[in-house]
């Protein structure tokens, strides 16, 4: 389902915690708004069921075992085991001087540069061909997982995703995801916006509940 978009939540966010460039694990916070037809955020939100359907032989099987009288002509007997993932789909266009909905700069990185200078993982202001060579970097180099510490050095947890009403203070909680072929697409003979989509998993973190289990005294 695409999802009408509040004012106050006409922009998309994206924190993802790594070390592109071996100087130590950090956060990068990457924005991009809306707020015309040239613009457009896009949202596409999706459940991945898993449900096993039982047909044929087994299904009369299943009848006899559970002594119940079940279909065995066009019909299934459908079994959710609540296995299922929640996918969203975000996309929408990047341009240099994008701002988000107070006014205030789209953030583009870990803040190491001044607005419109980039450095390899920073390009707040700057034009969208270099935006996207330092996201590229930094889903590069990123690794997520539910488990923090388990990747070592350089390892993140899962990223943060907001948009909508997920967001903080909004509606809904941000996101815990991981990115399924993030891509980004611009053209050589323009350099005014560029197209990026992201397909994103919602992941649980298992930090805390590791960390429970660390100071659990008993």
């Amino acid at each position: 389902m695409t999802q009408e978009l509040p004012d106050e939540g006409n922009f998309a966010r994206v924190t993802i915690r790594a070390d592109p460039d071996g100087t130590g694990t950090r956060d990068a916070v990457f924005e991009w708004s809306t707020g015309d037809d040239q613009s457009p955020l896009t949202v596409t939100e999706t459940k991945r069921t898993e449900t096993q359907a039982i047909s044929g032989t087994p299904l009369t099987l299943l009848g006899d075992l559970l002594d119940v009288d079940v279909p065995t002509e066009n019909a299934d007997i459908a079994l959710d085991f609540g296995s299922s993932t929640f996918a969203i789909d975000v996309g929408g266009v990047v341009t240099a001087s994008q701002t988000m909905p107070d006014g205030s700069p789209c953030r583009w990185g870990d803040g190491s540069g001044a607005v419109g200078e980039a450095t390899q993982t920073d390009a707040e202001g700057c034009s969208p061909h270099v935006k996207m060579a330092v996201f590229g970097e930094w889903l590069r180099h990123s690794r997520q997982s539910s488990i923090q510490n388990v990747l070592g050095e350089g390892g993140g947890g899962p990223a943060t995703l907001e948009y909508l009403t997920h967001r903080e203070g909004g509606l809904h909680d941000p996101l815990e995801v991981v990115f399924e072929s993030p891509s980004v697409t611009y053209s050589a003979g323009s350099v005014a916006s560029a197209d990026i989509q992201l397909t994103a998993v919602e992941v649980a973190s298992l930090d805390q509940a590791l960390d429970a289990l660390e100071n659990d005294g008993r």
